[in-house]
């Protein structure tokens, strides 16, 4: 079987600029807006994403919404709120988002324990954590974009872990 235990995560409320400037800390890398052309490369991938209904539970700054409809997203959703609580909301949208990376495990563990099918961006190393090569790694589809994940305070290998939904390739490089 497969068991998690859970341990006290803090959700980042603040901005980048009001955040302590490490390389390490893991905050700094939880708030960061998905740049538009990993949304258009997504699309490029599995252009039928542009036209479902998507939830991006991750609100972050706000601008991921105007970011993915000027990516060519047709029907997005954003909330502010505790997405452990609304895991189960908007049943009709598939999940697009770059959630925090410092609580990724336990939100891949409750979209997978509620079924529901998504697209997320993550660093390229949790394909090898032991939780996600083990439990998840045979229901996944994986798309790899063009370059890494960039700013002033962040650089970072990303891919999109596509769970009941992706390109018809289990794997694919833009």
């Amino acid at each position: 079987g497969y068991s998690m235990q859970w341990l006290p995560v803090q959700v980042c409320e603040q901005s980048p600029a009001e955040m302590p400037h490490k390389k390490s800390n893991t905050l700094l890398e939880d708030c960061h807006t998905t740049p538009l052309w990993m949304w258009k490369e997504l699309i490029t991938a599995y252009p039928a994403i542009a036209e479902k209904q998507v939830w991006d539970p991750f609100y972050f700054d706000g601008k991921s919404k105007s970011l993915m409809e000027e990516a060519g997203f047709l029907h997005v959703r954003t909330t502010k709120g505790d997405f452990f609580k609304n895991v189960d909301k908007w049943k009709d949208c598939l999940i697009v988002s770059k959630p925090p990376f410092s609580i990724k495990k336990r939100i891949i563990h409750d979209l997978f324990i509620a079924d529901r099918p998504f697209a997320l961006v993550l660093p390229v190393v949790t394909l090898l954590a032991k939780y996600f090569f083990k439990g998840f790694k045979q229901k996944c589809r994986l798309i790899f974009p063009s370059k890494r994940f960039r700013n002033e305070d962040v650089h970072i290998g990303c891919v999109f872990v596509c769970f009941k939904c992706g390109p018809s390739k289990t794997l694919t490089w833009m």
